[in-house]
């Protein structure tokens, strides 16, 4: 993980990253404790878009947010597909703990839903994962991102990297 300052304020992305099914059997860092591949390649893309600033953030399907090095037990919960109230709620208490509810970069790096879960709290984040379809879409996606350190462009409702924009004439 890297600097705790305030994001979105000149200092890097707040990257919200999803949990995961797989997980380890025991309390564990939660870094460590996910062991999924989306979670971990998102993680992965996450540390890259943040290598000079910024905050990693999981969003949990128990509608909990947890930085990388907190330990946590593992747990079977996964994000509905309708938030109740009570559920915004909290999450908007759990971005507010972290300080990071009015985050002005934010950067999405989740499944639909938990993209829609984290646009309650921050409506105008980008998230770089939608409209990508299956998992393995977005996981080729997450890669690219971990090995160029940024998002891209969008051409065509698709992300693409400045190395793509100088194939296409731009």
């Amino acid at each position: 993980m890297t600097g705790e300052a305030q994001p979105g304020r000149g200092v890097g992305p707040l990257v919200v990253v999803p949990c995961s099914a797989r997980k380890l059997d025991r309390p564990a860092p939660v870094r460590h404790l996910y062991t999924g591949p989306l979670h971990t390649k998102a993680r992965m893309a996450a540390e890259a878009l943040t290598a000079r600033g910024g905050l990693v953030l999981v969003l949990s399907g128990r509608r909990l947010i947890f930085r990388l090095d907190e330990v946590v037990e593992p747990y079977d919960v996964v994000m509905p597909e309708r938030l109740t109230d009570q559920d915004v709620a909290q999450l908007r208490a759990e971005a507010v703990r972290h300080g990071v509810a009015d985050a002005d970069d934010v950067v999405l790096l989740t499944p639909r839903l938990y993209t829609s879960a984290a646009r309650h709290i921050w409506p105008h984040a980008t998230a770089a994962l939608e409209g990508s379809g299956g998992i393995g879409v977005m996981l080729r996606r997450l890669a690219e991102i971990s090995g160029t350190g940024h998002l891209g462009q969008r051409v065509d409702g698709q992300r693409r990297t400045d190395r793509s924009r100088a194939a296409l004439g731009g």
